[in-house]
Order: C-alpha cells, then structure tokens, then sequence
C-alpha cells in the first residue's frame, strides 16, 4: 500500500470538498491544478454517479471559502492508501479529527470502517504517492 498526501492544499492532495458532504472515502477529491486564488479538484472514487463533476477542469474552489470550504482528508485524523495490486483506495482512520464546520464546532470522520473504492485512473495520477510502505488491510 502507498499513503496519498493529504496534509495539506496542494496538486495531488486529498481533500473533503466542503462542510456538507460526508467525510468518507467515497466523497474524496484531489486537487488537479492550483492558481494564486482559487483551484481546481475531481472526485478520486470511479463511482458513475459522481463523474459529471469531473468534466472538464472538474470542481472550481475559492481559497477564500467563498466557494466551496476544502479540508484536507488529514485534519480529520485519516490517511489514503492505495493498493496498487489490487487497484483499489480506502482510508483509514489513524489519529484524532482537528477538522471543524465553518461555525467551528468539531468535525469528524464519518466513515467507521475501511470500505476499498475504485478510483478514477485519470485523477490518480494528480496524486502524490509518497514511498511510506504499509502493511494491507483486507477489506
């Protein structure tokens, strides 16, 4: 398995969009291209019924929260391992949620056991797959 970063807003990294989607696997998004004000992201997970966010340059976001409020999947005491085998992703919950709602009230998690998901091939590559090796949990 290989860790994706996600620490921080960055090309590659993984993120929760914002603060009504449900902080799972399934609702990942990697960001694809990076400006001085704003950025561009797609949703990793291969599922048919997220893939028309994914035309074109896929998601706009505003780094000010005008549009969209992202949070690295990191804040919320998780890490995303793909398996490159098995040409699949999960995330796994490995440490606390420093994440918050924009009225700042905590933010957690929400998914309470490691489901795999099939990622898109074209929004892999964004990834930054770091060389940290772990040992593979089945699903």
């Amino acid at each position: 398995m290989n860790e994706l970063n996600a620490s921080e807003i960055a090309v590659g990294n993984c993120i929760i969009l914002n603060d009504a989607e449900k902080p799972s696997g399934h609702l990942v998004a990697v960001i694809t291209e990076m400006n001085s004000d704003s950025f561009y992201c797609k949703y990793l997970n291969a599922d048919l019924h997220l893939s028309s966010y994914n035309k074109g340059k896929g998601m706009l976001v505003r780094l000010d929260g005008s549009l969209h409020r992202p949070t690295p999947v990191g804040r919320f005491g998780v890490r995303v391992l793909y398996d490159k085998t098995l040409r699949l992703y999960r995330c796994e919950k490995i440490g606390e949620s420093s994440a918050t709602y924009k009225d700042g009230k905590p933010r957690t998690w929400q998914e309470f056991q490691p489901y795999t998901y099939s990622p898109r091939s074209e929004v892999l590559k964004y990834c930054l797959i770091t060389s940290m090796q772990t040992d593979a949990v089945k699903p």
